[in-house]
């Protein structure tokens, strides 16, 4: 069975693009040949370091996107 979906794109300027496509198999490999992870610098930003939060629970800061590899 097919599956249906779309995507949700945006710029660096603010604009937002939404692709439909039929074939959700064929963008799904796209994406994953063709972009990669992509995380900040964790000294400067102090992520993926543990932290107590105010209900006194452990947390860990995080920050990840998914860039195009071309």
């Amino acid at each position: 069975m097919m599956q249906t979906g779309a995507i949700l794109l945006s710029e660096k300027t603010a604009k937002s693009f939404c692709y439909h496509f039929y074939n959700r198999n064929d963008v799904e490999d796209y994406l994953y040949y063709n972009t990669r992870f992509e995380r900040a610098s964790r000294s400067r930003y102090h992520f993926g370091s543990l932290y107590r939060g105010e209900d006194n629970n452990v947390y860990i800061k995080l920050n990840l996107q998914i860039r195009f590899t071309k």
